[in-house]
């Protein structure tokens, strides 16, 4: 009698040939024989062919681009190789299956945790970011270290519809097309460049230490970071998602949009010109002046003014406050415009507070 190891009854997902020890039991006479050995038992599956790496995981995080801009999700596409390896009877060996790979396909659904439960409005609306996201295994020239013996196809994981804001906690569930094999899951996150929080933060402190931060104050980060989270997302003028819907935009300028009244269309904020990156000072204050309106909504319960009753007067304020500050800020500096600097604080100044330009 063989009787095999507790080892080779369920496959851990390391390995998908793993040596297991054996028993085998023979009766001399009366007395029973016993002698241990090894076999390699082989697990059917689907795997990632990592290098080095167990097969139901990824050696990093997987992040998967969603950002509005197209060749950023391309350059970034997280390069996943999969395998499905498969019992030959013929040959009696295991063997990857090239055409099951290729016909993987995969689910995407959003991971649930103690903060965001099934149900929840917060549940449902990153639900609907990420079906709109449209995220998937497409071509991709990125590479990365695999194991060989495997054959995998090396996968894309991005988003090819609509952007979806970064850090949303998903699992994605690979499917084969043969009855036998198992589904593969694996934790995933959004990823987007576009870090508006980093932006803000940056705009806010980057006076710190000056002499001119010690009467002029842009507000406090953290606060700004509440208007962030509350908004659904930050788009390019031309590819809000109300568009989509079939609404028009709340205005022809830059707006936030707070979907009061309407629960159907999504709470934003519209640029025509997104900021770049930290160091865009003009891109980043236009976000912080539609953020303060953000604000405006959900602190004060403001909204929905005009500028005849005076809707723009904090975020103009501001708005002009942080053009002068960064600009007495660089003047203290004493670099090659120090003059220039000072000239452009003082006129922003005048419009902000004063409301005429010099």
């Amino acid at each position: 009698m063989i009787a095999p190891g507790h080892d080779a009854e369920q496959w851990d997902g390391n390995e998908f040939i793993k040596p297991c020890k054996c028993e085998i039991t023979a009766m001399d006479g009366k007395l029973p024989v016993k002698a241990v050995f090894e076999v390699n038992v082989c697990f059917e599956g689907i795997g990632t062919a990592f290098l080095n790496t167990p097969h139901y995981s990824s050696p990093q995080e997987i992040l998967i681009p969603c950002d509005a801009n197209e060749r950023i999700r391309e350059d970034k596409a997280f390069a996943l190789p999969l395998t499905v390896m498969v019992w030959n009877p013929d040959t009696r060996t295991l063997e990857p299956d090239t055409a099951a790979i290729k016909a993987l396909s995969m689910e995407v659904t959003l991971m649930q945790t103690s903060t965001m439960k099934p149900g929840s409005d917060a549940f449902k609306k990153l639900q609907t970011m990420v079906e709109e996201a449209k995220i998937a295994l497409c071509e991709t020239a990125n590479t990365v270290e695999i194991d060989p013996k495997l054959s995998p196809e090396i996968f894309g994981l991005r988003a090819t519809g609509k952007t979806a804001k970064a850090d949303i906690e998903l699992m994605l569930t690979f499917k084969c097309e043969l009855p036998q094999i198992a589904d593969l899951t694996l934790k995933a996150k959004t990823s987007n460049s576009m870090d508006y929080k980093a932006m803000i933060r940056w705009l806010i402190e980057y006076p710190a230490g000056s002499y001119a931060s010690q009467f002029i104050a842009l507000g406090d980060v953290n606060t700004y970071y509440k208007a962030l989270d509350h908004l659904d997302g930050v788009y390019q003028y031309d590819k809000t998602p109300n568009l989509a819907k079939g609404f028009r935009h709340r205005s022809n300028e830059n707006y936030y949009e707070h979907g009061k009244g309407d629960i159907t269309r999504d709470t934003f904020i519209a640029l025509h010109v997104l900021p770049t990156g930290i160091g865009d000072l003009e891109g980043i204050i236009l976000l912080y002046h539609e953020l303060t309106h953000t604000l405006e909504d959900i602190l004060l319960d403001e909204r929905d003014g005009t500028p005849a009753t005076g809707c723009e007067r904090n975020a103009e304020l501001l708005k002009e406050l942080a053009r002068a500050l960064h600009n007495l800020c660089d003047a203290e500096k004493d670099g090659a415009d120090t003059i220039g600097h000072i000239r452009k604080a003082i006129e922003c100044l005048s419009v902000g507070v004063n409301h005429q330009e010099v």
